[in-house]
């Protein structure tokens, strides 16, 4: 059961690293890795991405529960400083 729909608090993490023309985009939930994709022929240049953080990507369905301490890094950390930052 993915849902986190049961009134807790979640400590969820995104990360996105870039090799080459390749991008790995991992999902984190409660310390524990719950999606992962690997983006192609990405331009690792000019890719820029919209981060959005709340909602879908095309600006619509939003989230409404409490949002809290945001992080965003010029790196992916490592599961290292992840267990930290949950702990």
């Amino acid at each position: 059961n993915n849902t986190l729909l049961d009134n807790e608090w979640h400590h969820v993490v995104a990360t996105r690293s870039i090799i080459a023309d390749r991008a790995r985009l991992s999902l984190y939930v409660d310390g524990n890795s719950v999606a992962n994709r690997i983006q192609t022929n990405i331009d690792p240049v000019n890719n820029k991405p919209t981060l959005r953080i709340g909602c879908f990507i095309s600006g619509y369905g939003f989230y409404t529960g409490g949002i809290d301490e945001i992080r965003i890094y010029n790196y992916s950390i490592t599961p290292q400083e992840m267990d930290a930052l949950y702990n």
